[in-house]
């Protein structure tokens, strides 16, 4: 099975940076996970106009990016919320059944446009609380490694 993270923003802070790369590290015995990251969109968000004009491009080149035939999950603060049960459970049936190839998304600070939102086929929330998309990212990572975990019968997860 194939994980691609598409990440909007850099991971600018070490903490979370670091963090990233540990799971990353500790998913390498279960698979392997690619980020391909874009910048944010620099420009006027003194407007609702402005900052959707923003959000249009940062998800324009995200969606051009995702290729065909991977199956799509946002995560997103209105996302249906999963427990890591719930979530390794979704990882395992993948892994058996397909899709083989799981593309995750994570928008910028402003969030995603309703036109990538409508592509995606799953919304998932790790809470209605809103974090960081660095933070998101690293949270991501770890939730990954989790599912492993539990699906492996690996004790992290206790």
């Amino acid at each position: 099975m194939r994980i691609t993270v598409f990440a909007t923003g850099k991971l600018t802070e070490p903490c979370f940076y670091d963090g990233v790369q540990m799971y990353a590290k500790r998913l390498l015995v279960w698979t392997s996970v690619e980020c391909v990251e874009f910048p944010e969109q620099r420009g006027d968000t003194s407007s609702d106009a402005a900052r959707a004009l923003l959000i249009s491009k940062e998800s324009q080149k995200v969606l051009a990016a995702i290729p065909s035939g991977a199956y799509t999950i946002l995560l997103d603060p209105s996302g249906k919320m999963l427990s890591s049960e719930e979530f390794s459970a979704f990882l395992e049936k993948c892994e058996i059944e397909g899709p083989y190839h799981l593309a995750f998304v994570l928008g910028g600070p402003y969030g995603v446009s309703l036109d990538l939102r409508s592509k995606m086929q799953r919304v998932i929330s790790f809470s209605p609380m809103t974090f960081p998309h660095q933070m998101a990212r690293l949270m991501l990572y770890e939730q990954l490694y989790r599912a492993f975990s539990i699906i492996r019968g690996v004790s992290y997860h206790k």
